[in-house]
């Protein structure tokens, strides 16, 4: 488990935090939570109910979801961050720092004109299909924060959900004209060996960034993420992947 992403290691130093849940988990640790004797509980970026979030505000305070936010997943990453910023008691610093990512997405915008002219998907290869996130997911909405659009009837499909998994047939729905991909080696490997995908004019024509998920760079942990620590991070990357052409 990866618990050294590039960008804390300034703010983290040697300190590794103790991981109380895994991928695959179906709920919270209840119990591993409660032995850490928590003072406070984020859960801004979770799945949690009511069941939960109240299981869980007995062991500690705990930040949920914010009340804006209809489906899992579908906040805006700033709004995330200063409700967490609140509940620190540092809503001004986490306002200056969201101004920050804010900014540096505008100067990359400025700096590339072209991509306000370009629509883009981002996506990752998910029990053997095609599956991309939508713009309402916070990868959504860094690709849009650069200024490209987005191909918003991915949403419709998705319904609801902060993704969907395509049918072959549908495959064409992410031929935009930059793809962004973010899967670690071997599921880039198994998507790069998918005739449908590959036949796609984008990936012909070489316009798919592969970011790393959780191996290396950890580009896609960066976006997936969404911290104000991360965040400016992945905005670096993701503009450098769109400059190898």
């Amino acid at each position: 488990i990866n618990t050294q992403w590039p960008w804390v290691k300034d703010k983290w130093g040697d300190t590794r935090p103790e991981v109380v849940m895994k991928n695959g988990d179906t709920g919270p640790n209840y119990e591993k939570i409660a032995a850490l004797r928590p003072d406070l509980i984020v859960a801004v970026y979770s799945e949690i109910d009511k069941a939960a979030y109240d299981k869980l505000s007995r062991i500690a305070p705990t930040v949920g979801r914010t009340k804006g936010e209809k489906e899992p997943f579908s906040a805006p990453w700033q709004d995330n961050a200063v409700q967490i910023a609140k509940a620190l008691g540092k809503e001004n610093e986490g306002t200056k720092l969201v101004r920050g990512i804010r900014d540096k997405l505008g100067a990359a915008k400025k700096e590339h004109p072209e991509f306000a002219n370009q629509t883009a998907v981002m996506l990752s290869w998910y029990k053997n299909s095609v599956a991309p996130f939508t713009s309402t997911d916070v990868r959504g909405r860094l690709v849009t924060g650069l200024g490209f659009s987005y191909q918003t009837k991915i949403d419709t499909i998705a319904d609801g959900k902060f993704y969907t998994v395509l049918s072959p047939e549908r495959v064409d729905l992410v031929d935009a004209d930059r793809v962004f991909v973010i899967n670690d080696k071997a599921d880039q490997q198994a998507l790069k060996k998918f005739q449908l995908f590959t036949n796609l004019d984008a990936v012909k024509q070489g316009k798919v960034s592969y970011l790393l998920d959780s191996e290396g760079p950890a580009v896609g942990a960066a976006i997936s993420q969404g911290t104000l620590l991360s965040l400016p991070y992945a905005i670096d990357q993701l503009v450098k992947s769109v400059g190898r052409e």
